[in-house]
């Protein structure tokens, strides 16, 4: 299960889109080729917007195959990516990847997923281009090329960095590295440059997260968003007034979403949500904790000062919890680990186990909880409010075990069985643009 949710998260389509937004926020801090102390200090919103164009400039450099590209693969700067990027030494097209072996199965799944591994080299390795070309290495001697190499792997995370155990853990919690070498890199960073690295820290993170409070603290879409999106994310709501449907779908809006004009007509606001991505490690110290400390003390949220501990200890321990077992202890407790929700929605846990879903649940967990729930002491395993037949713990074994990709497959399963009449075609809420692949890795669903 580790490999399967290893793949279906870095090939996640979403998880791309954001994990490039991410680096650029890390490089900006993290870089080798800032200024240092108190001239870094100055100079801080000048490092993030170098970082933001130098990230754009190296995905040109990329799929045009540069000799930028192809000098910093030859250092070694690239060898610290998710992926291993050996495969693409000599390539003439990023698309060609792992499409010329294997069987008809296997030819057919690396087809599909070559775009998506093309496309996560590309968010994982243009940071490290981006910093490469700012040492002046390309058209250098050897050895600044190594050097610069070496600076790349570093201005964001070098994923290949462990030891023998974490390797072999890593086996069975995938993302138990990448945690570890977070908080390392981002102490590291922080030893070297104390008041350089800080500096660069709050010009990125800080004074974008005290900006984006004030002037949306009192929105009710930023304000019912989950501390757990909140940790993750800027939420940024936009204003769009349009005229209400009727009276009842301005009543149903909260206050600050509706308003009546001069001549007694009803305006409700309809303006998209935007999420943008906080880096996990610096995010969390630099944006969530100035955050959740505004909402204690501006707004006197007594259960802040809780929830920012229970952050600051879930980002400051890496994950350790095999793969395999998450999903049973998460059925144990009726509790997702991650958004501290309940596994069975509380308005279905009186029902029956296969019919505990709602209109978000895949037709493929209905109906293997049907048959679960034909097969006598099998579909009795679990507590009494999450049983193995619920639909919705199978889509969270499905979700905890392949990650967002395996929610894309089912999806495509789902459309497939009702173009063939296999199942019936439902009324699934309305389609919005948190509902479209990439797009709603930016939008947030309200």
């Amino acid at each position: 299960p580790a490999g399967w949710l290893r793949t279906g998260t870095v090939l996640n389509p979403d998880f791309i889109a954001r994990h490039g937004e991410r680096a650029m926020f890390v490089s900006a801090v993290q870089s080798g080729e800032a200024s240092p102390g108190l001239a870094g200090a100055f100079k801080a919103p000048v490092e993030l917007a170098k970082a933001v164009y130098g990230n754009f400039a190296a995905i040109g450099d990329i799929f045009t195959n540069s000799n930028s590209w192809q000098e910093f693969l030859r250092s070694g700067g690239a060898q610290s990516s998710i992926f291993g990027i050996e495969d693409y030494l000599g390539k003439q097209n990023i698309w060609d990847l792992n499409k010329e072996s294997g069987n008809f199965i296997s030819q057919s799944w690396n087809y599909m997923k070559s775009p998506l591994e093309a496309m996560a080299h590309v968010s994982d390795n243009m940071a490290r281009l981006a910093e490469f070309k700012r040492a002046g290495a390309v058209g250098g001697d050897l050895n600044a090329r190594i050097e610069a190499g070496f600076r790349a792997r570093e201005v964001t995370l070098d994923y290949m960095r462990a030891g023998a155990q974490v390797k072999a853990l890593s086996s069975f919690v995938p993302f138990m590295n990448i945690g570890i070498q977070g908080i390392d890199r981002m102490v590291r960073g922080w030893k070297e440059d104390k008041i350089g690295f800080t500096a660069r820290a709050a010009a990125a993170l800080t004074v974008p997260t005290l900006l984006n409070w004030a002037a949306n603290r009192n929105d009710s879409r930023y304000q019912d968003a989950p501390n757990w999106e909140k940790d993750l994310y800027w939420i940024i709501p936009t204003n769009k007034w349009e005229p209400a449907a009727n009276i009842q779908d301005a009543m149903a809006r909260p206050n600050d979403l509706r308003r009546q004009a001069a001549d007694g007509t009803w305006e409700v606001n309809n303006g998209t949500t935007l999420r943008i991505s906080k880096p996990f490690e610096l995010g969390l110290l630099f944006a969530s904790v100035p955050e959740r400390l505004l909402n204690r003390f501006a707004d006197h949220d007594p259960r802040a000062a809780g929830e920012l501990l229970s952050t600051l200890l879930h980002g400051a321990i890496p994950n350790v919890l095999p793969t395999a077992l998450t999903p049973l202890l998460e059925q144990g407790t009726n509790r997702n680990f991650f958004t501290g929700r309940p596994v069975v929605s509380s308005h279905v846990e009186g029902m029956l186990p296969e019919y505990q879903y709602n209109e978000y649940t895949s037709t493929v967990a209905k109906q293997l909880g049907k048959i679960i729930g034909y097969v006598p002491g099998l579909r009795d395993i679990g507590p009494k409010d999450a049983k193995l037949a619920s639909p919705q713990v199978i889509d969270n074994y499905i979700h905890d075990w392949s990650g967002t990709l395996g929610q894309y497959a089912l999806q495509i399963v789902e459309k497939t069985e009702q173009g063939l009449g296999i199942v019936d075609k439902h009324n699934p809420p309305s389609s919005t643009l948190a509902d479209i692949p990439v797009i709603k890795a930016f939008i947030a669903r309200h």
